[in-house]
């Protein structure tokens, strides 16, 4: 399923469809939506500074020794607190 973006109200609405099987034989099917809010790095960098933190780096969720890049759909941003 294809997912709902609109890059104007930074949102997506991600369709799920779900099959439920018991060996070969189909026991149940549902589907389901949720909404996500679209975030940046440029501005959860941004929120991060305004509140103390200095961004070190970016990384892949599954690889944190891999920078994220466009491609990256899960980031771990690592983070340092500022001193006052």
């Amino acid at each position: 399923m294809v997912p709902e973006t609109n890059l104007m109200e930074q949102s997506v609405v991600m369709r799920n469809s779900v099959c439920v099987s018991l060996g070969e034989k189909e026991k149940d099917t549902f589907s389901f939506d949720y909404a996500q809010r679209l975030w940046t790095p440029w501005h959860l960098t941004q929120i991060l500074e305004k509140s103390g933190f200095q961004s070190l780096s970016i990384t892949s969720w599954f690889s944190p020794e891999v920078e994220a890049d466009h491609n990256t759909w899960k980031v771990v941003f690592i983070c340092k607190k500022q001193q006052k």
